[in-house]
């Protein structure tokens, strides 16, 4: 745990009771704009460790857990062929 509380402290693995999940879904083909979309999900983990768990909306810390279901894995594959592993790890 670092000295500030994070966002990425919610995440946790294998909770099936845990209601709100997170699922990466790194798809490089078929973007508008060339780059890097495929580095999204793990982007967005690492950015959760700079973003405190303080809401200054409602006064309080965040405490809710997110169940991490990972990334699907989906080298290779067209935006078509990647849709139902996608779906099916929703």
């Amino acid at each position: 745990m670092t000295a500030w509380p994070n966002l990425s402290e919610l995440l946790v693995d294998g909770d099936a009771a845990v209601p709100i999940g997170l699922v990466g879904a790194p798809l490089a083909v078929g973007s508008v704009n060339p780059g890097a979309c495929d580095k999204a999900p793990g982007l967005l983990r690492k950015t959760l460790r700079r973003i405190g768990r303080y809401d200054i909306e409602i006064g309080r810390s965040i405490f809710t857990p997110i169940r991490d279901r990972g990334d699907v894995t989906l080298e290779g594959l067209s935006i078509e062929q990647a849709t139902g592993p996608i779906r099916r790890r929703v």
